[in-house]
């Protein structure tokens, strides 16, 4: 497994998030490097997903900044943060249960085209819709739905909906990829799959970072983990760091303790 570049693509300095009097993030600063895959991990509470939600801009940040490739992006709308080329995934898969998994992932092409809505864009003509199927079909394929192409979402299992959602964020491909949780509630075969994906989106340019609280999958697929606790940076290293940090273990157990 290659290692991540030296130059630093997503920048957090002095990120926080308030909610009233709470800190749900406070003060993050930390550097995701090209072509690094950066685990977060905590207890629940931590912060993990409202960073990632204020990094993509599903929620407001109240102090801080945020850079993509040196470029202040903490003020753009999510919609303008995708074509920078943010992506991400969530907790709950977010498919459209009615059309196939051809189309959902068509839908994830949709920076490629000016469309009014969805459904003129999954049933674009001609070339465009040549090209784009043909795109469909390549990530289907790469994320191990590729016999499901016409099979609709909703009758995939929770573990195919989410390697669907993974795909959708990779059709267009992406600078950064976010993952909240990508492997919770899966089986070890497919856990083992989204790691290949992964491993895979990164070796094609994508740097990612993931929250998830199956250790052996975060020691095993990512470079470097950042550890949050209250919100805040406790601990950052290497897996085997992590792993033998004590203060990590005294709030988080699980990366010294938890196998498979």
């Amino acid at each position: 497994m290659s290692g991540p570049k030296t130059a630093s693509v997503l920048e957090l300095e002095d990120l926080s998030c308030r909610f009233g009097q709470v800190h749900a993030v406070d003060g993050v600063t930390t550097t995701v490097a090209e072509g690094e895959v950066r685990g977060l991990i905590g207890p629940n509470g931590a912060g993990k997903t409202t960073l990632i939600n204020a990094v993509s801009g599903f929620v407001d940040h109240t102090g801080g900044h945020l850079t993509l490739d040196g470029r202040r992006i903490d003020r753009l709308a999510p919609q303008r943060r995708v074509r920078a080329g943010l992506r991400r995934t969530f907790q709950t898969p977010q498919t459209s249960l009615g059309l196939s998994v051809r189309d959902n992932l068509i839908v994830g092409a949709h920076l490629r085209f000016r469309c009014a809505g969805f459904s003129q864009l999954v049933r674009l003509r001609d070339e465009r819709r040549a090209s784009v199927r043909s795109d469909a079909e390549a990530v289907a394929a790469d994320v191990g739905l590729g016999d499901l192409l016409d099979v609709p979402a909703a009758g995939l299992s929770y573990g195919q909906l989410r390697l669907l959602e993974i795909g959708r964020a990779l059709i267009e491909p992406p600078r950064v990829l976010l993952l909240d949780e990508p492997v919770a509630g899966m089986n070890e075969v497919e856990r083992d799959q989204v790691a290949e994906v992964i491993l895979a989106a990164r070796d094609r340019g994508a740097t990612v970072l993931l929250v998830d609280h199956d250790m052996p999958f975060v020691m095993e697929t990512c470079d470097r983990i950042t550890v949050l606790h209250l919100g805040r940076v406790l601990a950052e290293g290497e897996p085997a760091e992590v792993r033998a940090d004590a203060q990590v273990e005294e709030v988080y157990p699980g990366p010294g303790s938890r196998e498979r």
